[in-house]
């Protein structure tokens, strides 16, 4: 495993991590799977699958979310950021 690889799987779990706990924190039970902290990629694309299925629960617009290999794949970033930041309008 390179090194650019394990810090992506680093950032990505922790990143998850703070992601599932705070909109459990803004909405407790949107989230109705618990995170996989599995490296397996398919369990990784489900908590990615997951974290929009809950954005969406929570009011976030289709178009402003992102494909699961958006982030998954690191093709398509600046989608994930305006995903985020749709999210945190949502909950302001």
């Amino acid at each position: 495993m390179s090194v650019e690889v394990f810090f992506f799987l680093l950032f990505f779990y922790c990143f998850f991590h703070i992601l599932f706990r705070l909109i459990n924190k803004i909405k407790p039970g949107v989230m109705t799977k618990k995170m996989n902290t599995s490296k397996m990629p398919f369990l990784q694309m489900e908590n990615i699958s997951n974290f929009l299925e809950a954005c969406e629960k929570l009011g976030v617009s289709k178009t402003d979310l992102f494909q699961t290999v958006d982030l998954y794949d690191k093709i398509n970033m600046v989608q994930v950021v305006n995903c985020i930041y749709a999210l945190g309008r949502k909950v302001t």
